[in-house]
């Protein structure tokens, strides 16, 4: 807390100094995010929304706080500027993917990542990011094969075992889907979309009293997930006949 407030004063006084001081603006309200403290960072992010940047730095950075408030397309647009001034830049290319992605644009997505791997075809991140996009986009035999190559270069790469069951889930090779999230959840025993996703699989394998452990398990979280885990809960219960 002391190095934020610290922080947010010398810009402060940055911006006393020169009122219209468009990158303090900026910096203070990336600190202000940072430190969770969400109605200062709108308020300068609303003072800097509408100025000019000279610089893909500023750009980038304007573009990740316009994100982090659900601003998805102003963010795109900085994104997409910040990028004619980095051609190729692995941290924009990725930001764009992410938003894509995010927003269903499955293809567009992609294309951000295939940019990235023609530069980085070792990218393990690159890799598994565009692996479920194509699973996304129902290339589901790609996006796998993706995945595998990106747990071959990194296998501790945050969330690759989630997203391989996920993807064997949707190919229905339940089995293999059930042996990923196993392993996803042994480190990361609350997840509450792994429990749902293996609940799943489960399901699939007939193994239905384990799957409503499972999505009991959700239902008892504070989840999005907990209404469908609910749902699942009682036809489940239905087909055994309770």
């Amino acid at each position: 807390t002391a190095y934020y407030d610290r922080a947010v004063k010398a810009y402060t006084d940055a911006i006393t100094r020169r009122a219209n001081h468009p990158e303090a603006f900026l910096e203070r309200g990336h600190v202000q995010l940072h430190a969770n403290r969400r109605e200062e960072a709108a308020k300068d992010l609303e003072r800097v929304a509408t100025l000019k940047f000279g610089g893909a730095r500023w750009l980038v950075q304007r573009g990740s706080i316009l994100h982090e408030f659900g601003r998805v397309d102003e963010a795109v647009a900085d994104y997409e500027q910040a990028l004619k001034l980095r051609p190729g830049d692995p941290q924009i290319l990725s930001s764009l993917g992410q938003i894509h992605y995010q927003k269903r644009d499955y293809g567009r997505a992609r294309e951000q990542y295939d940019l990235l791997l023609k530069s980085d075809p070792k990218n393990a991140s690159a890799l598994s990011a565009r692996g479920i996009a194509l699973v996304g986009a129902g290339d589901l035999d790609a996006g796998l094969a993706d995945l595998l190559a990106a747990r071959a270069l990194q296998p501790s790469l945050r969330d690759l075992d989630y997203r391989v069951g996920s993807a064997r889930l949707a190919l229905k090779d339940y089995a293999k889907a059930a042996e990923e999230f196993d392993r996803h959840l042994a480190r990361n025993l609350n997840d509450d979309r792994a429990l749902f996703a293996r609940g799943q699989a489960r399901a699939g394998l007939g193994r239905l009293e384990e799957a409503i452990q499972d999505w009991e398990r959700v239902a008892a979280m504070n989840s999005r997930l907990a209404p469908q885990a609910r749902e699942r809960i009682t036809e489940t219960r239905e087909r055994l006949g309770r």
